[in-house]
């Protein structure tokens, strides 16, 4: 079992845990995490120089996704373009590409689709799809792009609506493949309560994590929260965000020792609370 790695802090900033990684230290977490076994890297044109990083490692084992903002929906030829750019750049380890949000969606042009269509009739090894905070996106987005077949949705202790029921039936029925991110909330979960941020100490949920986590017996915050996503879904389809090549090997080999358990610790009843699990609410010092 391996996983999708997250290149969102590779030099770039993630503003729940401060954590930064420079182009040195990302080149070693790629070469470490394709040396395990890795194969899938997602990256993102708002990734500060992400893009530039993974490029360098491109090549016919690498699988690589990446997001791009719905502003360019709004200009066709300039989309075109940037897809065409994007396929000359990558080659064929481009897997697939996201809408970074769903802003413009209500201002798209009329031939935007076509463009996407007839990008995607070419490069048929492609999946398009939308990274969302919210499910009602993913219903809007789906009645504009019906090819869709790969979305990126929010998944941690904290969030745990796209894991219903109802919504995985929604995404089967179609052939939508579900990749979840936000595992560690941009590392909020992986901090020790001393240097959690006033801000998400103030909330009640973050009480009962830490007092779950005590009683659970993991061995670490990560093996607490890997434990939970295997509960919940398979560590093939998840984005992980690392700080280096050490906590990789630390993840790959909690990964191999989890066992397919159901603690029903981990399933005491979370209120989801948008203040706390999307980062664009946040208010941090």
């Amino acid at each position: 079992m391996m996983f999708i790695l997250g290149s969102a802090n590779f030099g770039n900033v993630y503003p729940g845990s401060k954590t930064y990684v420079d182009a040195v230290a990302a080149k070693s977490i790629i070469g470490e995490f394709v040396k395990l076994g890795g194969t899938k890297i997602d990256t993102a044109e708002a990734y500060g120089n992400s893009q530039e990083i993974v490029r360098t490692f491109v090549d016919s084992t690498l699988q690589v996704s990446t997001k791009f903002s719905s502003e360019l929906l709004l200009n066709p030829p300039l989309l075109k373009q940037y897809l065409s750019t994007l396929s000359e750049q990558f080659g064929t380890s481009l897997s697939a590409i996201f809408l970074h949000d769903s802003e413009k969606l209500d201002k798209i042009q009329t031939n935007t689709q076509s463009v996407l269509y007839e990008f995607l009739e070419r490069n048929s090894h492609i999946k398009f799809g939308v990274s969302v905070y919210y499910p009602e996106e993913v219903y809007r987005f789906y009645d504009l792009f019906p090819f869709m077949s790969i979305l990126q949705a929010p998944l941690n202790y904290f969030d745990r609506r796209f894991i219903s029921d109802k919504f995985k039936m929604f995404c089967v029925n179609r052939n939508i493949e579900i990749n979840y991110r936000s595992i560690f909330l941009q590392g909020s979960l992986l901090l020790p309560k001393k240097k959690l941020n006033p801000y998400f100490s103030a909330f009640e949920q973050f009480t009962t994590y830490y007092n779950n986590f005590q009683n659970s017996g993991s061995y670490s915050l990560i093996d607490f929260n890997l434990k939970f996503i295997n509960q919940v879904t398979n560590f093939s389809n998840i984005v992980l965000g690392i700080e280096g090549p050490q906590q990789i090997h630390e993840i790959v080999g909690l990964i191999q020792k989890i066992k397919q358990t159901k603690d029903l610790y981990q399933y005491n009843d979370i209120t989801f609370d948008e203040k706390l699990c999307i980062p664009m609410h946040w208010k941090l010092h």
